[in-house]
């Protein structure tokens, strides 16, 4: 199913910064332009329902204290190094969601591929892949199944 997803869609190169406003691109842009900032919080992040209910539920399950998710998963990382920078490699975008894949500098080099889905109202981060987790949806599923009673 994910394939033809991604044969649907249209895949372009973007630059960073050239996505226009309330594209999918801009949307990923604007996270990680904001993620150096001191008080960025992942959290607070437009996300798709399930991914919204996933990282509910693991926040609620962590009581306070530091829970699954010991890092923001943009990045995998608690804090952003002082090299730190981004660049969009590639945009495939079909009529209700798109994948943006961005290539991150913080200290080392690593790639990210964020899902996205187009609501009523704009973009929403429906996935994470990055290094350490290949889907954070998925992941979140399984990891929050093993904690359950």
């Amino acid at each position: 199913m994910q394939t033809l997803l991604l044969a649907a869609l249209l895949v372009f190169d973007l630059p960073a910064g050239a996505g226009p406003p309330g594209t999918a691109a801009a949307a990923v842009e604007g996270i990680y332009l904001d993620l150096p900032r001191l008080k960025f919080d992942y959290r607070k992040v437009r996300y798709a329902p399930e991914l919204n209910r996933l990282l509910a539920r693991e926040a609620a399950a962590a009581g306070g204290e530091v829970g699954l998710l010991d890092a923001v998963p943009f990045c995998d990382c608690q804090d952003t190094a002082n090299n730190f920078g981004f660049h969009t490699i590639s945009v495939a975008v079909g009529p209700n969601q798109a994948v943006v894949t961005v290539q991150l500098r913080n200290g080392g080099a690593s790639i990210y591929r964020i899902d996205m889905v187009r609501l009523h109202d704009g973009w929403a981060v429906a996935d994470i892949h990055g290094p350490v987790h290949a889907s954070l949806v998925t992941w979140l599923r399984s990891a929050l199944a093993r904690r359950a009673p």
